[in-house]
């Protein structure tokens, strides 16, 4: 009996946050993800509406480094981030720092998604820059 009142409760609080103005839940959002932004994926599992709201926030600032198979995580946002569907998760990503991976065209076609990166870090030991940057916003290779 419980149980089912917390999950009521839950689930009720689920549709409070998802009926509040767009900038409290920002704020609550960014609040959340300046002092533990673990907590965001288990947030967005909670609900589909949830899962909607949360998602952008996830995906703000990735850091995108060289994965085996010993990393599933860097291997499920690879994934996640060059998606051919239309609906990648690539959009949401503002802040990108990129460690240990040579350039090619996986890489390109992600960052060619991420229509709202504002800042780039690229951090490698190959004697060549990621990219270069066109006037009309592409990229091309560096040299």
């Amino acid at each position: 009996m419980q149980n089912t009142s917390k999950r009521e409760a839950l689930v009720s609080g689920v549709f409070e946050f998802a009926r509040l103005p767009v900038d409290i839940q920002h704020d609550i959002l960014a609040a959340i993800l300046d002092t533990s932004p673990k907590t965001l994926p288990s947030l967005a599992r909670v609900s589909r509406s949830l899962n909607g709201i949360v998602t952008p926030y996830i995906y703000r600032n990735i850091v995108l480094s060289y994965h085996t198979s010993e990393q599933p995580a860097q291997a499920l946002l690879w994934s996640q981030l060059s998606k051919e569907d239309g609906v990648s998760d690539a959009r949401h990503v503002r802040r990108l720092r990129v460690e240990r991976i040579q350039y090619d065209t996986v890489l390109l076609s992600i960052l060619d998604k991420m229509e709202n990166l504002r800042a780039l870090e690229y951090v490698s030991s190959y004697m060549y820059t990621l990219a270069n940057v066109r006037t009309d916003g592409t990229l091309t290779p560096g040299c």
